[in-house]
């Protein structure tokens, strides 16, 4: 009966599939992958900061998984399954063992690292090097198509 809000509620479904097909990106479709057991956390930092890419990082490790957004280089969003921020970039930095993969999406959460990416991996590198590292990790969204193989 309101045929200009059924065009409008079409094209807004449209947007969205669109967006959730952009994140819904699998192992094979990734940019790049490895795991921390081969390619350290610290060198896929590193190498990230230096590509300067807009990207999101997406690790796992058994059940948990999280990631970290990364705008021209600097992160600025972190999240594991139960932290947010600085504390969640510091849990991903110890875990050690974890598979990772990134590829070229842009950030939908709000930014919680205000703090200079550089900042936030030397101080990860100094906490790793102060406590023995952890295989095992300590909802956004959900990274599971992020892995599947």
């Amino acid at each position: 009966t309101h045929p200009t809000l059924a065009g409008h509620l079409s094209a807004l479904l449209g947007r969205h599939k669109k967006a959730l097909a952009e994140r819904a990106v699998t192992l094979e479709h990734a940019d790049f992958k490895g795991t921390f057991d081969t390619f350290p956390f610290a060198d896929v930092m590193q190498m990230l900061i230096s590509t300067r890419k807009t990207e999101v990082l997406g690790l796992r490790f058994d059940q948990d998984q999280g990631a970290i957004y990364l705008e021209d280089g600097e992160a600025v969003h972190a999240w594991t399954n139960d932290l947010r921020g600085e504390s969640a970039f510091h849990a991903l930095s110890n875990w050690t063992k974890a598979k990772f993969a990134f590829t070229s999406i842009k950030r939908q959460e709000p930014r919680t690292l205000p703090r200079p990416t550089i900042t936030l991996l030397m101080k990860a590198m100094r906490q790793m090097e102060q406590a023995p590292p952890s295989a095992a990790p300590s909802e956004d969204m959900g990274l599971e198509d992020l892995f599947r193989s």
